[in-house]
């Protein structure tokens, strides 16, 4: 969780444009179970992240999520 904090916050945060993240970002988030990471959201962190940039991070880094798949309080369209 801290390394996806560190390296990909900027391309996730609410305010701030759309964009594809660094290859620092790629590498934590391909070592990373996300769906583990999406049951484990907090209120407090989806208050801070756009989950819109998160699922647009995930697909960039061949990790999509199935549709449908709740993450945190969103689901995935």
């Amino acid at each position: 969780m801290q390394g996806l904090i560190k390296q990909c916050a900027v391309y996730v945060q609410k305010g701030t444009p759309m964009g594809d993240p660094s290859e620092a970002c790629y590498t934590v988030v391909r070592g990373v179970d996300i769906p583990c990471v999406c049951q484990r959201l907090s209120k407090e962190i989806e208050q801070m992240v756009d989950m819109d940039k998160v699922f647009h991070v995930v697909n960039f880094c061949d990790r999509p999520l199935a549709h449908g798949t709740k993450c945190g309080s969103s689901t995935v369209p």
